[in-house]
């Protein structure tokens, strides 16, 4: 067989096998959710909250992130006085959690606002799903205020500066819940801007937010949950290290919402693809007879194969 008819007998099983993953999904979710089909594996991704329905119990490999914390607010345009960046939301990565099938209620924990005036609704919210919680990061420091500094959390949010003078250092107080969490950075000084948030991956360095958790849950590496810068003026959430979801907010910005990432195996062998358990010939009445795909299959590789198609 040529290289063309392979690829195409390639394409037609791997066709099949992702079709039939999305028919046998483990879970059942609303519309809010992502759900995506690779050629072993169903992932299921949670931004918002509301319920999980499991199906069919068994071993998940999930995800959970809490919301970052807000930047410190500037609060005037004197350049002396730099605010500190969000610490990042937690980070729980379970390889293997066995779930036994029923209704599950998880909460998806918001970002916080940008640190001004109110600290509560700067602190990064937790997400709960399963039994298990992944704290909020806390906030940074407000510029031109030295009794704010950054704010313990999942992640540390970084201190400010006022001339030279820097507020506390946000402290990462989670990890004896699981959390994956690092502490706030330290100012530069004067002129230099705030210091950076605490990522689930490192701590940040100065006023750079340290960097996210990277992981490889929905089949392509991703870094969850960096911390928000201290200086640089960016995209609310990002944060160090490219953090995805659950990244703190940079100085003056939002921080990012937390996640819930499911995956789970749907690998099938060929006979249980086409056969749906009443028996194994095409006359009994099968959704998927699977001596027909097969004999489909076998026609079109004699097909590929035949002298007219073979270059």
């Amino acid at each position: 067989m040529n290289t063309a008819g392979r690829k195409r007998i390639e394409h037609i099983l791997t066709t099949i096998l992702c079709t039939h993953a999305a028919l046998a999904a483990n879970v059942a979710v609303d519309e809010t959710a992502t759900v995506s089909h690779l050629p072993d594996r169903t992932v299921v991704t949670l931004t918002q909250s509301g319920t999980v329905t499991v199906t069919e119990g068994g071993s998940f490999e999930v995800l959970f992130v809490g919301g970052g914390g807000g930047g410190g607010g500037l609060v005037s345009s004197d350049t002396s006085a730099t605010a500190g960046g969000g610490g990042a939301g937690g980070v729980i990565h379970l390889q293997s959690l066995d779930l036994a099938a029923g209704t599950y209620e998880v909460v998806i924990g918001a970002g916080g606002a940008v640190w001004d005036s109110d600290e509560n609704a700067a602190k990064g919210k937790p997400t709960t799903a399963f039994g298990y919680t992944a704290y909020g990061g806390g906030p940074g420091g407000k510029a031109l205020n030295m009794t704010s500094g950054g704010r313990d959390g999942a992640s540390g949010g970084g201190n400010s500066s006022n001339y030279g003078t820097k507020g506390y250092i946000g402290k990462a107080v989670h990890s004896a819940d699981g959390n994956l969490g690092h502490d706030g950075g330290d100012a530069a000084g004067t002129y230099s801007g705030g210091g950076g948030g605490g990522g689930a991956g490192t701590a940040a360095n100065g006023n750079k937010g340290g960097d996210g958790y990277a992981c490889s849950i929905t089949g392509t590496e991703v870094y969850y949950a960096g911390g928000g810068g201290g200086y640089t003026d960016d995209t609310n959430g990002l944060g160090g290290g490219n953090g995805y979801y659950g990244g703190g907010g940079r100085m003056n910005r939002t921080g990012g919402n937390g996640v819930v990432i499911l995956s789970f195996t749907t690998t099938t062998s060929f006979r249980e693809l086409f056969n749906d358990g009443e028996g194994g010939g095409e006359d009994q009445g099968q959704r998927f007879p699977w001596r027909l795909h097969f004999a489909h299959i076998h026609r079109e590789r004699q097909f590929l194969s035949s002298p007219a198609r073979k270059s």
